[in-house]
């Protein structure tokens, strides 16, 4: 759901004001809070999303737990869930569900590639496919390397590296993330097991 604008209150109730843009640190301002939704800013219009589902969580903990046995994490590489992402070049603000940051990128961002080589979106039923073309399309456009978008319902992740190169991992398979990631595979069964 977009929200083109800030929005006030009415005998108790929001309503958009127009359609006026709103700056990045207006943004942060005002819809940077912890609730039950993300806000993203894409070149002046906020879009509104859920925050990923609690029974969604697992997924995520175990590509950071697998992550987490690999060499690079201790050399301070992270998989972070629901990191803040600013692309200044696509004007966007982005809360991947997780994202793959380099030491150098955490600790020096201004001297590091803004974009994360790898960003996991996990796939809830309100989200439509052409939101998460659009959103693929717009990583892959600012930088990020791979792009997975998880879908717990079927099972499957599906791993994007152009708009037009995707694989499809389900059941046996083993997602492999090795190209961006040195040394990082899972398997499908691994992130979704409870």
């Amino acid at each position: 759901m977009a929200v083109t604008t800030e929005k006030k209150k009415t005998r108790g109730r929001l309503q958009k004001s127009g359609t006026r843009p709103i700056s990045l640190e207006t943004f942060k301002e005002r819809y940077l809070e912890k609730n039950r939704y993300k806000y993203e800013w894409k070149n002046g219009t906020v879009e509104k999303d859920e925050f990923m589902k609690i029974d969604e969580r697992y997924i995520i903990d175990n590509i950071i737990t697998k992550f987490n046995t690999l060499p690079i994490y201790q050399q301070g590489d992270r998989v972070m869930a629901e990191a803040d992402c600013y692309f200044s070049q696509l004007k966007a603000y982005r809360r991947p569900d997780a994202a793959y940051f380099t030491k150098q990128q955490i600790r020096h961002p201004e001297e590091a590639p803004e974009a994360p080589a790898l960003v996991v979106e996990v796939v809830s039923p309100s989200n439509t496919d052409l939101q998460n073309k659009l959103k693929m399309r717009e990583y892959l456009d600012a930088g990020v390397k791979m792009v997975w978008f998880i879908y717990p319902n079927v099972e499957q992740v599906w791993s994007h590296t152009s708009p037009t190169d995707v694989k499809i991992y389900q059941k046996d398979d083993t997602c492999d993330a090795r190209s961006v990631i040195k040394g990082f595979q899972i398997s499908v069964k691994e992130i979704f097991t409870r």
